[in-house]
């Protein structure tokens, strides 16, 4: 294509997609736009995430009261540990959005108690034997999917999130001693399969209040730019008869 081609296409190009073609990976390649669309994001996610970890916490502790009431009195330690262990985690969350901290900050305080709430059910896992604790595996699966469709976080951090708990989770849950092949292959297609979904997820989510974020600032300076060419018209300030 040559610099002509390039030129007239731009041209026929809307404002929308010029500009989110200034979008690197995920990220705009202005730093003083990437920063304003980092507040405002952080801004508008607080109160969600707020009450996206109350209602977490309360579910987290029904799917843990349950297993205390019908698993065998002797594996009860199983689900108790890392419950107890995953309140801080819980309490730290829910605190850091009535903080007043930076965009980048909170991001990695969610990330590092997500990885908390996660990781917690793993290392109890390592003191018992599989087959008992199969479907308690499935249900931390569970647990990593339900966190990334309904977290709101930057996608990056999302990304290094899923990063972290895949290496923690194949280091501490697929333990060769206590899972058979078959069984790992299962786990593995299921927990990347949660892990690709809440990605896909939070892609779409980020690549639309992007573009919306564009628009927004597009009509903002369409707006000024009439509101400038109409006051700097002749006899604007007059009344019409």
């Amino acid at each position: 294509m040559t610099s002509g081609e390039r030129g007239k296409t731009q041209k026929q190009s809307g404002p929308v997609e010029r500009a989110l073609s200034a979008v690197k990976i995920f990220s705009f390649t202005d730093p003083a736009m990437e920063k304003q669309f980092q507040r405002r994001q952080h801004k508008e996610n607080l109160l969600f995430n707020r009450w996206v970890a109350i209602v977490g916490f309360v579910a987290y502790s029904g799917y843990f009261f349950i297993n205390y009431i019908i698993i065998p009195p002797g594996n009860v330690l199983l689900y108790l540990i890392p419950y107890l262990v995953s309140i801080p985690a819980f309490i730290l969350f829910i605190s850091i959005t009535f903080m007043d901290l930076t965009h980048h900050e909170y991001n990695r305080l969610a990330v590092a108690c997500m990885l908390f709430v996660n990781t917690a059910p793993m290392v109890s896992l390592l003191a018992y034997i599989y087959p008992n604790t199969l479907y308690f595996r499935f249900g931390c699966i569970l647990l990593v999917l339900t966190g990334f469709i309904f977290i709101r976080l930057s996608f990056y951090y999302i990304t290094g999130f899923a990063a972290l708990y895949l290496l923690i989770f194949e280091l501490l849950f697929l333990c060769p001693r206590s899972v058979p092949t078959v069984e790992a292959v299962n786990i593995n297609i299921l927990l990347l399969l949660a892990i690709g979904v809440g990605l896909v997820v939070n892609y779409t989510i980020e690549k639309r209040e992007r573009t919306n974020f564009v628009k927004l600032r597009i009509i903002v300076e369409q707006r000024m730019k009439l509101s400038l060419l109409k006051d700097a018209r002749p006899g604007s300030g007059r009344k019409a008869r």
